[in-house]
């Protein structure tokens, strides 16, 4: 590895980038600014390369666990980044144990100074970790979008007795042998926490917020013609489209539901779960799981609902709180639930008939399908012909429905991280504390609008995938000919527009319900930067000309491009502009391959 120069370096003739963070998204910038003839310094702050997905002890620094069953395992895509610095020989400009403390312009204002630590080496004095200042042309930032956990703010956590971590610092589960422990958040993270500690704890707890959907995993759902014609669709009507996205993978996650205890006779759902209605999708993504719904039925792992408030010895669940509507037929029925009718705007016979005309606007919800002890026969015949998706108000819970008290002795927190801007001096931050906008003003999801031409943040927004991979390649390869001249911004006043007018969509994506990330319009990010990077996707697989040809003279590989796999290598299939990104020979061998198909005559 080579030694970083001392102090302030001027940098020489050759556009000097320094690339902050080794993970997926740092290894793929150096790969593509390499390749484009930048030159490049790249700082880590852990040992290795390939950031999460190396298992490590630092609690300070997120990482897989040591067992992750699904393929392909953590280990395996660790080897793969590995393997993938080594092919392109770009370990030479890696500086590994490097911690970047600020990112700042320079006096002059023309180029950018980054002050880091390195790692303090076994016997030195403490006073050896020095501070030093490196001098580049430009910045990419990929340090990862998880950065600054996330805690909630649970009213009673600062009297709980037992422990409380993020899973950040949670690294396996020796530690928590013989213990209760409850798990916040039923995300990934926490499905994998959870599913970790059975057979060790005394007994596992999953607590969710507002629903989930478990689905299993799959490689072969969303294909690019279904992802560019809902991009398509969505752009057109994004409200109604954000409602039949949600209804459509409601209906898919149910179907795997049933598919999951027909096959196996252990599996049930019950309703007191409460997994569904679930949070809009594009801010509530799917659980992936083949395993937790089992856990879930045998007991291993207990759901929770939301956390109300933590006890010295436990936590207490919105167990009474309403969730499911529930309509009562009259005074009788109110003073049965020990609620006054005034409690309701509206309060209609509970038939199957009347259910339909009922206002969402005013209708209260209650828990569960199952009627609570108490009400008339009536009401428990309506319960199951209630709608699934309802605005929720708050109401008192009945008499005799008291919230859940569990007594547990650990507390992990699986609740999220946020991308870190800490390191961020000055207008280098795109989300200062004291911005009026509550989004990071990032044009596109990645350019500084302050510094487009030497600055690029990526982590904050989500991108156009849901596997890094892709994302990560893609956006290398666009910022890389933004960088090289190839590609012409707009100017501040737009690309500001530009911000605006995304955050606004998204607010109708998600209604209001955000996530640890920013997003965007997926099809049109996509879009933009296949454009910027010069894939020629567009020409090649469009209602164009070229679009044609291809089709004609390549119809068996046009079909697997579009309705088989959706592999990372059509991004290097076509020459595309000139002077753009460069064009992989073994582009189309590979999609074959990963089709499960010999290359024979693609017509």
């Amino acid at each position: 590895m080579s030694e970083l120069n001392p102090a302030v370096r001027a940098c020489n003739e050759r556009t000097k980038v320094a690339v902050i963070g080794l993970g997926v998204t740092g290894l793929a910038a150096v790969k593509n600014l390499v390749e484009q003839g930048f030159e490049v310094e790249a700082l880590e702050r852990s040992q290795h390369i390939g950031g999460l997905w190396r298992y490590n002890e630092d609690k300070n620094l997120l990482s897989v666990l040591k067992s992750t069953p699904d393929f392909p395992s953590a280990d395996q895509i660790a080897d793969y980044l590995e393997s993938y610095a080594d092919h392109f020989a770009l370990r030479r400009g890696f500086h590994l144990g490097t911690a970047v403390k600020r990112v700042q312009r320079s006096l002059t204002g023309d180029k950018w100074e980054v002050s880091y630590t390195r790692a303090v080496p076994e016997g030195a004095v403490a006073g050896e970790n020095k501070v030093e200042v490196g001098v580049y042309d430009r910045v990419y930032v990929a340090s990862g979008a998880l950065g600054a956990p996330v805690m909630p703010k649970l009213p009673g956590l600062e009297v709980f007795e037992g422990k409380q971590l993020h899973t950040r610092a949670y690294k396996g589960p020796e530690p928590f042998k013989g213990k209760r422990v409850l798990v916040v958040g039923m995300g990934n993270t926490g499905s994998d926490t959870a599913s970790s500690l059975m057979g060790t704890a005394e007994s596992v707890y999953l607590s969710h917020h507002r629903g989930g959907r478990i689905a299993k995993p799959s490689d072969q759902t969303a294909t690019r013609r279904i992802f560019w014609l809902g991009g398509w669709t969505n752009s057109l009507m994004p409200t109604v489209m954000a409602y039949l996205a949600d209804k459509a993978l409601e209906k898919i996650v149910k179907r795997y539901y049933r598919t999951a205890i027909s096959a196996d006779p252990s599996i049930h759902i019950d309703p007191a779960w409460k997994l569904l209605p679930a949070p809009p999708f594009h801010s509530s993504p799917a659980t992936i799981s083949d395993v937790l719904l089992k856990h879930f039925s045998t007991g291993a792992i207990r759901p929770l609902t939301a956390v109300q408030r933590v006890t010295p010895s436990g936590v207490v669940t919105a167990e009474g709180a309403f969730d499911v509507v529930m309509i009562l037929s009259g005074p009788a029925g109110s003073a049965a639930l020990g609620i006054a009718t005034q409690t309701f705007k509206l309060l209609i016979p509970p038939t199957p008939r009347s259910l339909p005309r009922a206002s969402r606007s005013t209708i209260s919800t209650l828990g569960s399908t199952r009627a609570p002890r108490g009400t008339s026969p009536a009401l428990g015949q309506a319960l199951p012909y209630l709608p699934s998706r309802l605005a929720p108000r708050s109401v008192a819970p009945p008499a005799g429905s008291a919230p859940t008290v569990t007594d547990v002795d650990v507390i992990i927190f699986a609740t999220g991280s946020r991308f870190d801007y800490s390191f961020l001096a000055g207008n280098a931050n795109p989300s200062p504390p004291d911005s009026p906008h509550p989004y990071p003003m990032l044009y596109q999801s990645v350019m500084s609008i302050n510094h487009p031409d030497s600055l690029a943040i990526v982590g904050p927004y989500k991108g156009f995938s849901i596997t890094a991979m892709l994302n990560a390649d893609l956006t290398a390869q666009a910022v890389a000919q933004i960088w090289k001249g190839n590609v012409v911004l707009p100017d501040k006043k737009a690309m500001e527009g530009w911000c605006e007018r995304s955050y606004a969509f998204r607010q109708k994506l998600t209604k209001g319900q955000g996530s640890g990330q920013a997003g965007m319009d997926a099809y049109k990010l996509e879009g933009w930067l296949s454009k910027a990077a010069g894939t020629g996707m567009a020409e090649n697989l469009s209602w164009g000309w070229k679009g044609w040809k291809f089709w004609w003279g390549h119809r068996k590989l046009y079909r697997l491009l579009m309705d088989r796999i959706n592999t990372p290598h059509v991004y290097r299939l076509f020459e595309g502009r000139e002077g753009g990104r460069k064009r992989w020979d073994g582009a189309e061998a590979a999609i074959w391959r990963l089709n499960g198909e010999d290359r024979v005559s693609s017509s």
